[in-house]
């Protein structure tokens, strides 16, 4: 034997008993025990920072229980859950991969819309909810390989992974489990092979009849795709409730036609946000009884989930002809949730409403309604006939352009770059978001007028924008001079781009300052504005000094106009027209609609529309909707005038000079530069090239 065997030894042999210890859990056949039964048995809460800490419970929220327990049954293959945000959706699906990880054995797949939600669903919620057990943690496989972030490889041979809608993660191994989480954030389309929901059910088929897809998501598509497609496809369940006086079951937050309303809770008509939050309550549709909030506990512990077509009487006994399908799905209303308080939710409604009114701004309802209540909003616009420019021309005023009104603080432009032009429109600003467009102009012809513009091919185009747009200026009622406090410049695609960057470095400092170059997003979930710094050109080459574009939803912005244009009186949000305006406005202005896909054209041209899109933006980007008037800052009093970036009259103040001292005669410098002293220097001499030349 070598030396070194017998002075240090052999490992000594795993013992058999701990091999088969170790393979019991894999070979124990899985146990019946229901989903709801095994987050009982098995999960531990914990939230050192404020809510409830303990075991699960499932009379906490017994809304979450059948849902759950849908995964279980062999009548069903897809269980679809569909509400407002934080109501138990991701409850449900952890307490799904711990019920596999303890009970079940069987591999789950979770997705996530992107990949940065799946690492932080991974991170936050699967590791926490294993962390805050030690029966849990156990479970895990005690390889090193079997705890990775995305994937966990459990004791009893189950492997729960987690990843994102591509195509490579959606139609690779089988695996008999797959739960889809917020459908509605992802795209219809996987990389040109299909609707995510297919593509995981295909993943599934080997399996059979054990094979379940679970889709969640908060509705977030008023066109009825989506989960609420997949809602409709399935036994469309509902939760009732009993009337805590008269006992008759109603659906909160449902009308008796199924479709979600607002109407069961009652607010005073007029009430403030914290009126409403004090005295809102509900009323029952079937006998008017007045609900109080400290009923709700009691109403959720005797509600039932009941499918279309099934009653329930007041004595719980159930009725009429159920819906049958291989899919339940369940649609539930923030009303019913735990979480949310009816104040609150009385309060955000006229908060989002207002908003409405004041802002033309309905971004605010259609978070209350998605989010919060749990339903698709539907936009006020999705119901109105397009604006047509007759329509419009009736609001002109008796207003001569060019003249800022007297209630204004300050003037911005907004510039749409266009093939052989720039379409220019200027609009004042005043309290309570009160606008006029006062100025509205198109520039043709290069410098020197023996052309066309083409700003996409001679980037001495742009110095227009600066000789014809920056340095404009009107008068105002008063006196006072005004230019614009800032420039929107649309960046367009990428043809124009680069000279676009190449003229905002060409600016000096302080006018850099006052353009904002902007880029369109035509999605609907994005922020209102999203600057974004640009430090690389379209070559890849970095640029001397980054550039901020401002990248905006164009989608909300033209809501916001269409509903300040279709205002039927003055007031806040009111925008002044001139009936002086070039007849081009009223055609552009009107040339588009709000169709069931968003913003689409019903003229050619548009650019009058956005213009007073990119006005808006503006607006928004220098703090319109929270600028205090009744003590504006100096650039935004009314009836003062704009020079360069600050707000003053068009007269110059007087400028005393100092007093000037004698100083004695300076000599005159030498004509060719001597050595390095203060400001004068003589280059460095260097070799060039091989030959070693100076310069």
């Amino acid at each position: 034997m070598h030396p070194h065997l017998r002075s240090e030894g052999l490992p000594g042999f795993t013992r058999p008993h701990d091999v088969v210890r170790a393979a019991v859990p894999a070979l124990r056949p899985p146990r019946r025990i229901s989903v709801s039964e095994s987050a009982e048995k098995w999960r531990v809460l914990k939230n050192p920072g404020g809510g409830y800490s303990g075991h699960w419970l499932n009379t906490f929220a017994p809304y979450l229980t059948e849902p759950m327990d849908a995964f279980q049954r062999r009548d069903v293959g897809e269980v679809v859950v569909l509400g407002p945000a934080q109501f138990g959706k991701t409850e449900i699906l952890l307490n799904l991969v711990v019920h596999e990880a303890a009970e079940g054995g069987a591999d789950l797949l979770v997705f996530q819309p992107t990949q940065a939600l799946a690492l932080d669903f991974a991170e936050r919620r699967v590791e926490k909810a294993f962390d805050a057990s030690d029966r849990l943690a156990a479970l895990l496989g005690t390889a090193r390989s079997d705890d990775k972030r995305m994937s966990k490889l459990f004791r009893n041979g189950a492997r729960v992974s987690i990843g994102w809608p591509v195509s490579a993660q959606l139609s690779s191994r089988p695996v008999p489990k797959v739960l889809i989480d917020e459908l509605d954030s992802m795209d219809d389309d996987i990389d040109g092979e299909g609707d995510p929901v297919e593509l995981a059910r295909a993943r599934t088929t080997t399996f059979g009849r054990h094979a379940k897809v679970g889709v969640f998501s908060t509705p977030k598509r008023q066109d009825g795709s989506g989960i609420v497609a997949r809602y409709r496809n399935g036994d469309r369940r509902l939760w009732h409730w009993p009337c805590p006086s008269c006992g008759e079951y109603f659906t909160p937050g449902f009308d008796e036609n199924r479709r979600p309303t607002l109407a069961h809770l009652h607010v005073r008509p007029k009430a403030t946000e914290e009126e409403a939050r004090a005295e809102v309550h509900m009323i029952c549709p079937i006998s008017g009884c007045i609900i109080e909030e400290r009923h709700k506990i009691g109403m959720n512990a005797r509600g039932v989930w009941l499918p279309e077509g099934a009653t329930i009487a007041a004595d719980g006994t159930l009725g009429g002809e159920p819906l049958r399908s291989r899919v339940a799905s369940y649609w539930f209303s923030g009303l019913a949730a735990r979480q949310r308080s009816w104040g609150d939710l009385a309060a955000q409604y006229i908060s989002a409403l207002r908003a409405l009114e004041e802002r033309q701004d309905e971004e605010p309802l259609r978070t209350h309604w998605n989010t919060r209540i749990g339903a698709p909003y539907r936009s006020v616009l999705g119901a109105a006939a397009p604006l047509e420019p007759e329509e419009l021309k009736k609001r002109g005023e008796a207003l001569e352009l060019r003249v800022v009104p007297g209630w204004a603080g300050f003037v911005t432009t907004a510039v749409d770059v266009q093939g052989n032009r720039y379409d220019c429109q200027s609009v004042a600003w005043g309290p309570d978001g009160r606008s006029q467009v006062v100025d509205a102009w198109q520039i043709f012809q290069s410098e020197a007028g023996d052309r066309m513009l083409e700003p996409a091919r001679f980037a001495e185009d742009w110095d227009l924008l600066t000789t014809q747009v920056l340095s404009r200026s009107w008068r105002g009622v008063e006196g006072a001079e005004f230019r614009s406090h800032r420039v929107s410049v649309d960046t367009g695609d990428g043809n124009v781009t680069g000279n676009a960057y190449a003229w905002w470095h060409r600016l000096p400092r302080e006018d850099q300052k006052r353009v904002m170059l902007l880029k369109g997003d035509g999605r609907r979930d994005v922020p209102l504005l999203s600057p974004r710094k640009i430090e690389m050109d379209r070559r890849g080459r970095r640029m001397k000094r980054g550039i901020i574009v401002t990248h905006v939803n164009v989608e909300a912005l033209k809501d916001q106009v269409d509903l300040k244009l279709r205002m039927t009186r003055p007031g806040p949000g009111w925008i002044h027209l001139s009936a002086n305006l070039p007849a081009r406005f009223w055609e552009e202005a009107t040339a588009e609609f709000r169709g069931k896909k968003g913003w689409e054209k019903q003229r050619a041209r548009n650019e009058s529309f956005d213009l007073l899109v990119y006005n808006l933006a503006i607006w928004h980007a220098l703090g319109g909707p929270r600028l205090d008037w009744a003590r504006p800052a100096e650039w935004h009093k009314p009836r003062a005038g704009l020079l360069l970036l600050d707000l003053a009259t068009s007269t110059a103040p007087a400028i005393v000079a100092p007093p000037v001292t004698a100083r004695p005669p300076v000599q005159a410098r030498p004509a060719t530069p001597g050595p390095k002293t203060g400001r004068w220097w003589k280059p460095a001499t260097r070799p060039m090239g091989r030959f070693g030349r100076q310069f």
